[in-house]
């Protein structure tokens, strides 16, 4: 788990978040921390792609209201992320992540 600054370094509008991070070398989580159903997310460089659901978004800018429900955290995948470990998880995971994409239609 780390800071999205060491994500990239020379973004300077990832200097100032503390509600997102970086979790190894491909996952992009931004929990849910208040009693809310949506929230800001900004994404780093880079093509992004939502877990649950697999829509893409490019990355540089903030998502603004983004639908977050407690039942699915927004946790986004850098596209260009090679990690074998990373692929295997997410294939182990994938019967998970298709239900709680069920439930939060």
């Amino acid at each position: 788990m780390r800071h999205l600054f060491f994500y990239d370094s020379g973004d300077e509008k990832t200097f100032d978040i503390e509600d997102e991070y970086m979790l190894g070398c491909g996952l992009l989580v931004a929990p849910v921390l208040k009693r809310k159903t949506k929230r800001n997310i900004y994404l780093p460089k880079g093509t992004w792609i939502n877990i649950f659901d697999g829509k893409q978004y490019e990355g540089g800018h903030t998502l603004r209201n983004y639908k977050a429900p407690l039942e699915s955290i927004p946790v986004f995948r850098l596209a260009d992320a090679n990690s074998d470990c990373l692929e295997s998880v997410l294939e182990n995971a994938k019967p998970l992540l298709d239900k709680i994409n069920d439930l939060s239609k």
